[in-house]
């Protein structure tokens, strides 16, 4: 399977819902891939096989993660970054590749 960044990016503002675990507060994980599956689907024209973030991504204003979205044979990263948070709703930004983009 490929692994592929993006050079190309097309960047949207988001919203999803935090969870408190422990004593800091992290963004939801199932509704991250859900909205990152959204995202590629709008992106590309087609809907991703599989969609993980397998990292918790901490409810703070410029925290950062990574999702990874597997197309056929081809896995593509998608960079979320969070912008604001409003109340129980984290804004964030999210840059995928150009599925045509050559691989790096």
């Amino acid at each position: 399977m490929k692994l592929r960044r993006l050079a190309c990016t097309a960047a949207v503002l988001t919203t999803v819902a935090f969870s408190v675990a422990g004593c800091s507060k992290t963004v939801d994980l199932d509704s991250l891939e859900d909205q990152v599956s959204g995202f590629y689907t709008d992106t590309v024209g087609e809907d991703p096989d599989d969609v993980s973030c397998p990292d918790d991504i901490d409810a703070e204003k410029g925290a950062t993660g990574t999702c990874t979205v597997t197309a056929g044979d081809t896995e593509y990263v998608v960079d979320v970054k969070v912008e604001s948070i409003d109340g129980d709703t984290v804004n964030f930004s999210l840059e995928v590749e150009d599925p045509d983009a050559e691989a790096e």
